[in-house]
């Protein structure tokens, strides 16, 4: 849903499908794919959304495993170059608004490691990585 409620801010209607995991242009393209996991009893989520990938890389990929669908992005459904700055800084919102959740955007976290311990994410600044990430807080509040 909140992928969903993403792109309708870029105007792009997606969908879910029943019994297709991921999010849908249409009844054929997909343009995020969805992950669940559990590892030692640690549940793990997570979402990737095509913003601009060279599609010719989804070529020999059949989304699902179904091989009459196929992948597409943003920038293929708007026909223009996408601003990763301004997708950084819109997702979390509609990410709060479907789930409720106090998000935190941090600039120059470079690695996101799981805190057991504490119950919670703590992030972790690593020089080279990429520019920011997300960070959510179970609590609502910062680890110290």
């Amino acid at each position: 849903e909140a992928i969903i409620l993403f792109l309708q801010g870029y105007g792009i209607n997606a969908e879910q499908q029943p019994g297709y995991t991921g999010v849908w242009i249409g009844r054929k393209e997909k343009i995020a794919a969805i992950g669940v996991a559990v590892k030692g009893g640690v549940t793990m989520h997570g979402f990737a959304l095509n913003v601009e990938p060279n599609l010719e890389h989804f070529r020999l990929i059949h989304p699902c495993g179904y091989s009459d669908r196929t992948v597409t992005s943003m920038a293929a459904q708007l026909g223009r170059p996408m601003d990763f700055g301004a997708i950084q800084r819109a997702f979390p919102k509609c990410f709060g608004k479907i789930f409720g959740a106090k998000i935190v955007v941090e600039q120059d976290i470079r690695l996101v490691l799981p805190a057991p311990d504490l119950g919670l994410t703590a992030a972790r600044s690593r020089r080279g990585l990429e520019r920011s990430s997300t960070v959510m807080y179970p609590s609502g509040d910062r680890p110290k």
